[in-house]
């Protein structure tokens, strides 16, 4: 979730609505049934019920060898679909021995949630029996997680500071949503990454369950102000989202209020990731150490 449009989008009516969510639902779950997909599940915000109209559809696949041009072809065929109606599909195919190769951007904790999605009946299959992680270790994978956000947005946050009027603003909000990239969204994967950290198993990652029990927990008091603040500022993006398309905004102080928006949201986001790096870093190595494992 927590994608950026374009004014001239908004005003053009090239976003989702509601009803464009729940068709292509419908449409993707009975795809994934199909007999070319040998495991196959939603994830995320859409069929955990806090999607918003800034959200995407994230889909898992897993596909037998022989069935892999099939499943392709299908997979191109929805995100087309789901492109038509201004929606991100980020779909995640892979060949069986892929997934057990590990070749496929999933750790630990994601194999985790895909044993909850099966017990739920919300999964075809068995995907988590396929997704192999090497390690399996939920504390090294979630700061290799940090880390690599961390250098992806500091090359955003370096980039975005080179840009010079509002035509490059609004390709770079084109270029980002191509990508999958969320920058007002970051905060989000930060919280759910360090409750993973903290309690090495399943959390409930709903985006305001989880905040607000991120936001009591003491370990991580040093964080709570700057959360606050990236709340803020995607809340902020919402309330302009909205009032663009009612109209209710000139272009002048949408493009100033995003490049603000955005700008802001990089730096802040590069220094509360590189503060965490270093303190979980620290518990990390304490822990490893010969001296306290003697």
């Amino acid at each position: 979730m927590g994608y950026l449009y374009t004014l001239e989008d908004i005003r053009l009516g090239r976003v989702p609505t509601r009803a464009d969510f729940v068709h292509m639902r419908g449409v993707v779950e009975d795809a994934l049934q199909k007999p070319h997909f040998l495991a196959a599940s939603l994830f995320g915000s859409l069929p955990r019920g806090d999607w918003t109209l800034r959200s995407d559809i994230d889909v898992m696949a897993i596909t037998r060898a022989a069935d892999h041009d099939a499943a392709r072809a299908e997979i191109q065929s929805l995100t087309k679909l789901a492109s038509d109606r201004r929606i991100r599909l980020s779909a995640h195919l892979h060949t069986v021995s892929e997934a057990r190769r590990g070749e496929h951007p999933f750790d630990s904790s994601h194999r985790l949630t895909m044993r909850e999605l099966v017990a739920e009946g919300r999964a075809k299959g068995l995907p988590h029996q396929w997704y192999l992680c090497p390690g399996q270790n939920i504390r090294p994978d979630m700061l290799n997680r940090l880390c690599r956000v961390l250098a992806s947005t500091s090359d955003a946050s370096h980039r975005f500071k080179l840009i010079r009027d509002d035509r490059e603003v609004d390709a770079w909000i084109k270029r980002s949503w191509d990508q999958g990239v969320r920058p007002m969204r970051l905060y989000l994967g930060f919280v759910r990454w360090l409750m993973w950290w903290q309690h090495q198993a399943p959390f409930p990652d709903g985006k305001e369950e989880v905040i607000e029990a991120f936001l009591r927990d003491e370990t991580f008091k040093d964080f709570h102000q700057t959360v606050i603040e990236l709340r803020t500022f995607d809340d902020e993006y919402d309330t302009l989202f909205n009032e663009a398309r009612s109209g209710h905004v000139n272009e002048h102080d949408y493009q100033r209020c995003v490049r603000t928006l955005i700008s802001r949201a990089l730096a802040t986001s590069v220094g509360i990731f590189s503060h965490a790096i270093g303190k979980l870093g620290a518990v990390l190595a304490q822990s490893n150490s010969p001296q306290l494992a003697a």
